[in-house]
């Protein structure tokens, strides 16, 4: 109902900036505007491609691991987004904290992972331990983020009431399932499951269908004629 009272937001190759009463780029129903970070399918999209055939349930826990990060967004915690505190006015400084904060993230989140699912396999479980796939879905939020161009090089953010338009440029390269962009935050998110699981995701998911078949019961008689039969059911 009133205009946008800062121009920050306005980026010429981005005509729906334009437009000072629009909101969410005239995508209300995917996209809200909390700090213009971009949106949260975004995410869920990369998390889609690098893990075809992953359960619902799994997916679920992926998007809340993932979204549930998405909530820090103070200018000390831009490092959970691949981006650095632009409040620290020294900017070396700044870029190499986010760097050691973000991998020890990753690392803790990773190992933590590591070890859940080992006690969940001990249990008698199979597939995926709902506590390992959000701890994985913690760091993969950072690892992904990290790759975005509109984060790349640790930018500086400000906090909650900035306004990064680069980050919607970001979201519309990312739209696309042929961007290089998105396919490198589908390899990255790849090769962290098989960092934190062992595995990759294919031979994960084929082990798992392969544990899911019936198990045939087979019986072998023989009439001591010399007739030999096998029976399963």
């Amino acid at each position: 109902m009133s205009p946008d009272p800062s121009n920050q937001s306005v980026d010429f190759e981005l005509p729906q900036t334009w437009n000072r009463y629009s909101y969410v780029l005239n995508n209300p129903l995917s996209m809200v505007g909390r700090n213009g970070q971009w949106p949260t399918y975004t995410h869920n999209e990369i998390i889609n491609e690098a893990f075809p055939g992953m359960s619902s349930s799994d997916l679920k826990v992926l998007y809340d691991a993932s979204k549930e990060v998405d909530t820090h967004q103070e200018a000390y915690n831009s490092w959970m987004h691949g981006m650095s505190d632009g409040t620290d006015p020294n900017r070396a400084e700044a870029i190499y904290v986010a760097m050691q904060l973000g991998d020890q993230q990753i690392t803790k989140d990773e190992a933590e992972a590591r070890v859940d699912q080992a006690k969940w396999v001990a249990e008698g479980h199979t597939g995926l331990s709902p506590t390992a796939l959000m701890k994985f879905g913690n760091a993969l939020h950072i690892i992904t983020d990290r790759l975005s161009p509109a984060h790349a090089g640790y930018q500086p953010w400000y906090g909650q009431s900035a306004w990064n338009p680069s980050a919607w440029l970001h979201f519309l390269h990312e739209a696309n399932p042929w961007d290089p962009n998105v396919s490198t935050s589908v390899q990255a998110a790849q090769g962290a499951f098989q960092q934190t699981f062992g595995m990759g995701w294919d031979e994960f998911d084929l082990m798992q269908l392969q544990n899911q078949q019936p198990q045939r019961a087979c019986v072998t008689t023989d009439d001591g004629l010399g007739n030999v039969t096998t029976t399963c059911n």
